[in-house]
């Protein structure tokens, strides 16, 4: 707790705290990283639950340490003092596992998405990496070029990239639905809905 604030503390990927600062970031000189989904409803219906008292058993298991090698940075997620109160204010180590697993794919979509706008328009995967670190404020620490270029080359295959380049943008928006029901944050009756439109 501080300054009357209750926390709890998650490791994640750096893009992903990238992510999180830039869309719920609380600014607070003695809190590094602090930030408040509160007003993002379906992280609080995916991490409100799962919020329990401090366990010693895990606190020993675990010893605090991420349970992913990349997940080097520590994100304080602010509760309220009833949450605090009531549920708690930790998560199992497979808790906080799913969690950023939930976070991770929010980011790999938002990736996607622009990276395939962006090449549809330039045919360059480098320069749509670079308008994506630009407009997302990510750096070659938070997210490596490599990394990047490696998730692209599992999500499109050879044809759907030399497609991206040749389409007009009405074929664009049909394979941008795609991939969004794909990566799930659009269903398939979603999916649907909008390829009538």
């Amino acid at each position: 707790m501080k300054k009357n604030r209750y926390i709890v503390w998650i490791h994640v990927a750096p893009y992903v705290c990238r992510y999180l600062v830039d869309n719920f970031g609380v600014s607070d000189p003695e809190v590094r990283n602090l930030v408040d989904i509160r007003a993002d409803a379906q992280l609080m219906a995916f991490f409100s639950p799962r919020l329990v008292k401090a366990s010693h058993r895990y606190d020993r298991k675990k010893n605090g340490a991420p349970s992913r090698h990349y997940r080097t940075v520590k994100v304080g997620l602010l509760i309220s003092a009833d949450q605090f109160t009531r549920s708690g204010w930790a998560l199992s180590p497979t808790d906080e596992d799913a969690l950023a697993k939930l976070l991770e794919k929010r980011c790999h979509g938002i990736l996607m998405a622009f990276l395939a706008g962006y090449y549809m328009l330039t045919g360059d995967l480098a320069a749509s990496i670079r308008a994506f670190y630009r407009r997302f404020h990510q750096t070659e620490d938070t997210w490596p070029y490599d990394s990047i270029r490696k998730i692209w080359n599992r999500t499109f295959t050879p044809a759907e990239k030399m497609s991206l380049k040749d389409d007009k943008i009405e074929h664009f928006v049909e394979k941008f639905l795609v991939k969004l029901s794909q990566f799930g944050t659009i269903s398939k009756k979603g999916l649907s809905l909008y390829e009538e439109d």
